[in-house]
C-alpha cells in the first residue's frame, strides 16, 4: 500500500475593541492548509474574515457578524480528476442571537456558512477502514480527488436550553442547511458483482433536529440524543448520490453509583436504515439502489474506583448480536467484552 504524508496547519486569533462590558466590535481570522506528498500530491487551503458586532441588552444577546472566506488549491493531475469543489460564495453569514426567557432558559437562533476542509486525517478519523481503494472512478478515467472542500452555503436553526432544577439540562433545536460538494461514503457494483466501498461529492440539502437531555444526581447520570435527518438531492439524475444519513438516530448512556467507589450502567445507541443509488464499472449497467439496515447496538458496563487516580472498568456491546454497520460495508458482528484500567496522574 502507498503512504500517503499530510502536513496540516490551522491558525485562528481574535482581536477588536472592546467599548465596555456590553458592547464589542471584533474581528477574527482563521487559516487552514493541507499538503500532501506520496500516493497523492496536491494541497488545499483555506482564509477567512470574519468581522463581528457583540451586544448584551438586557435578556438580549447579540453576535452579529459575517465571513469573507477564500479556498485555494493545487490539483494532483496525473492520475486524480481536478477537485470539484468551487471557492463557495465568498461572504457567509456568521450570526447568533440568544433570549434568556428565565433564570435556567433561553431561546436561540445561529445562521452560519462556510468551507469545510476535507483532509485525509479528518476522513480516516470518521472511517479507519479508508483506503486508496475508496478513490477509484466508474469511469476508470482518472481517480477521485483524496481531498476536497464542502461548502456549507448556509445553516440557520432555531433552539432552546436550559436546566430545570440543576439536574435536568435540555436543548432542543433544529434547522435547515445547504451543502454544496459534500463528502458522503458510496458503493461501486465491480464487473463481477461485488459492491465495493468508495467515496463521492454530491450537493445536498438537510432538514435536522436534536434533542439533547442530561440528568446528574448524587447517585444518577444519564445522557440522551435523539437525532433526525432528512437529507435531498439538488441533482436527483446525478448518477452515484452516496448514502442518506439515517433519518432517525440517537443513544443513552445512563450510570448508577452504588457506592463511592462502585458504579454499574447501560448503554445503548441505534440507527435507522441509510440508503444509496450506486453506479457500476459496466458503462451500459443501470444504476442500483443499495439500503443498509438499521441496528440497535445495547451494552453493559461497570467500574471501581479505588481512588481518584485508579479505576478499573469493564464494558460489554452489542447484547443483541445485531449486524451494525457504522460505516457501509463494513459490519460489527457477535457480542463484545472489553476490560481496561484507568490511571489519572
Amino acid at each position: 500500500v502507498d503512504k500517503q504524508n499530510e502536513s496540516w496547519v490551522f491558525l485562528d486569533g481574535l482581536a477588536g475593541l472592546v467599548k465596555d462590558s456590553r458592547r464589542s466590535i471584533l474581528a477574527g481570522f482563521e487559516a487552514e492548509s493541507a499538503s500532501y506528498s506520496g500516493f497523492y500530491e496536491g494541497s488545499i487551503g483555506r482564509v477567512a474574515l470574519i468581522p463581528s458586532y457583540r451586544l448584551k441588552s438586557g435578556r438580549w444577546n447579540l453576535d452579529l457578524g459575517v465571513r469573507f472566506e477564500y479556498v485555494f488549491r493545487n490539483d494532483d493531475k496525473d492520475y486524480f480528476r481536478a477537485m470539484t469543489g468551487d471557492v463557495g460564495q465568498i461572504v457567509y453569514p456568521d450570526a447568533h442571537v440568544s433570549f434568556a426567557a428565565g433564570e435556567s432558559v433561553s431561546l436561540y437562533a445561529d445562521a452560519t456558512g462556510g468551507s469545510r476542509l476535507n483532509t485525509y486525517s479528518s476522513q480516516i478519523s470518521g472511517n479507519h477502514h479508508l483506503n486508496h481503494s475508496f478513490l477509484a472512478d466508474p469511469a476508470y478515467e482518472s481517480l477521485t480527488p483524496l481531498v476536497d472542500n464542502t461548502v456549507e452555503n448556509v445553516n440557520a436553526k432555531v433552539g432552546v436550553k436550559g436546566n430545570i432544577a440543576s439536574l435536568l439540562q435540555f436543548d432542543v433545536n433544529g434547522g435547515v442547511g445547504v451543502y454544496g460538494n459534500a463528502l458522503m461514503e458510496s458503493g461501486l457494483f465491480a464487473i463481477d458483482g461485488h459492491l465495493l466501498p468508495s467515496l463521492t461529492y454530491s450537493d445536498i440539502n438537510l432538514i435536522y433536529a436534536n434533542v439533547l437531555l442530561g440528568w446528574k444526581s448524587s447517585r444518577v447520570k444519564i445522557d440522551a440524543d435523539l437525532r433526525y435527518r432528512s437529507m435531498s438531492f439538488s441533482d436527483n439524475d446525478a448518477k452515484n448520490l452516496g448514502f442518506t444519513l439515517p433519518k432517525y438516530s440517537g443513544g443513552l448512556r445512563a450510570t448508577y453509583n452504588l457506592s463511592s467507589r462502585l458504579y454499574a450502567g447501560v448503554a445503548a445507541e441505534a440507527s435507522s436504515w441509510r440508503e444509496s443509488r450506486c453506479e457500476s464499472e459496466e458503462v451500459l449497467a443501470d444504476d442500483a439502489k443499495v439500503r443498509v439496515p438499521g441496528y440497535v447496538n445495547l451494552g453493559l458496563n461497570c467500574g471501581y474506583k479505588f481512588n481518584r487516580k485508579l479505576e478499573l472498568w469493564l464494558e460489554s456491546g452489542n447484547l443483541l448480536c445485531q449486524t451494525i454497520q457504522r460505516n457501509p460495508f463494513y459490519a460489527e458482528k457477535g457480542l463484545w467484552v472489553t476490560a481496561g484500567v484507568s490511571l489519572n496522574l
